[in-house]
């Protein structure tokens, strides 16, 4: 996205005076002064229009990579956690799940299958092999493998998951990438208490999103986590019994049973809970682009008061040169929404090509028209103000100052 800024900033006078010649026309044969005169000021001074185009559409462009690139890789997530539970049921409570509790979860009549599930995060050894890393703790999780088939599908691409038992792991596509694992080596892995472990690789899968780029054997990582509680269990019915195993287990104490409807939506909720804090963050980087947007269009409209002053000299009214500024502010909106959302595109395609396979990222309108109405309004009301400021001033005053 910056690449491309860059490139527009420079190439900015042409591509601003190609887009004036095409919508310059009709303005020139308008038998408005005002229209005549914003077009004649447009094309015979592009670089200047470009200079208030290129931080309108920077504000655009970033504001759109950090919101959607983010929407984008969350919507994945949700898609591949949705999809690859193929359990009938996922079984859970607010403090977490014991352990004793899991024969009585699998013991219900109908229940085919049980797969406890619990949630870790562990941190690779440094290493100075190609794709090596030793600062960023990786999403991890610890599954039953005997039950894993009738409740997980994650999206095997190489080895096998019935193979992750004991002293093993299975890693997901970008996992693989980060630890520099193949299937067949072993990897250096500190768990959440600090403990070092060399699991071999046995399987890679494509759902690191949903799941954690790390799956271990449940018992490995229980045993090294703070309260050795299990945070869900997937629970698979037998055919046509799932509403009844349903209804029997919402007869265990503090325990919640979803079924894939339910789940979901909670997911859903928790997502968008947990993406307002990275919205903040986004939105405190856009309060400090819309002071530099706002203080490079008022400084270039202030420094046009000769101007102003000398076409109120020869004949100019006061309210042509007014709707003259409101047809310049509106060219230099329109074309900065239009190369600030061409800017975000390529970016956008190409994460949700990385993490999805698509080029077809996660948009959401309201948050799009949101980001274009500010911008717009910061283009609008720096340019009148000044516009305004300096028409109150005696034109030969004006000139004298210059």
């Amino acid at each position: 996205a910056l690449l491309l800024i860059f490139s527009v900033a420079l190439l900015g006078p042409l591509l601003v005076r190609g887009i004036i010649k095409v919508i310059g026309g009709p303005l020139r044969r308008s038998g408005s002064a005002s229209k005549v005169l914003a077009a004649a000021n447009a094309e015979s001074n592009s670089r200047r229009l470009s200079s208030a185009v290129v931080p309108l559409a920077l504000a655009i462009a970033l504001g759109s990579v950090q919101f959607f690139s983010q929407s984008t890789v969350a919507a994945e997530a949700s898609n591949q956690s949705i999809k690859g539970v193929t359990a009938d049921l996922i079984v859970g409570a607010p403090a977490g799940i014991a352990p004793s509790l899991l024969d009585s979860i699998a013991s219900v009549p109908g229940v085919s299958a049980a797969n406890p599930v619990v949630r870790s995060q562990v941190l690779p050894v440094p290493s100075g092999e190609e794709g090596g890393s030793a600062d960023s703790a990786i999403a991890a999780q610890g599954i039953d493998a005997a039950s894993a088939d009738a409740t997980l599908d994650l999206a095997v691409t190489e080895g096998d998951l019935s193979a992750l038992t004991g002293d093993t792991v299975a890693v997901s596509e970008d996992g693989a990438f980060t630890l520099g694992a193949k299937v067949g080596q072993r990897v250096d892995l500190y768990l959440g208490d600090g403990t070092l472990v060399h699991p071999m690789v046995v399987a890679k899968y494509g759902r690191g999103l949903g799941f954690g780029d790390v799956t271990m054997p449940i018992e490995t990582l229980r045993q090294h986590s703070t309260d050795a509680l299990i945070d869900t269990v997937l629970v698979a019915a037998e055919p046509g019994r799932s509403a009844e195993v349903q209804q029997s287990l919402r007869s265990f104490p503090s325990i919640a049973a979803m079924n894939q409807d339910q789940f979901g939506a909670a997911g859903e909720d928790q997502r968008r809970m947990q993406s307002w804090v990275s919205i903040l963050a986004v939105l405190v980087l856009l309060g400090y682009l819309a002071v530099a947007v706002v203080n490079t269009l008022v400084a270039a409209t202030a420094e046009r008061s000769r101007e102003f002053a000398l076409l109120q000299l020869v004949g100019s009214r006061t309210r042509q040169v007014r709707a003259m500024m409101r047809i310049e502010s509106l060219m230099v909106v329109g074309i900065a929404v239009v190369v600030g959302s061409l800017i975000a595109l390529p970016p956008l395609m190409g994460i949700a090509v990385a993490v999805s396979g698509q080029p077809i990222p996660a948009i959401s309108p309201a948050a799009y028209g949101s980001i274009v109405a500010v911008t717009a309004v910061l283009g609008f009301v720096s340019i009148a103000i000044p516009t305004r400021a300096a028409l109150r001033k005696n034109p030969m005053d004006g000139v004298r100052n210059h």
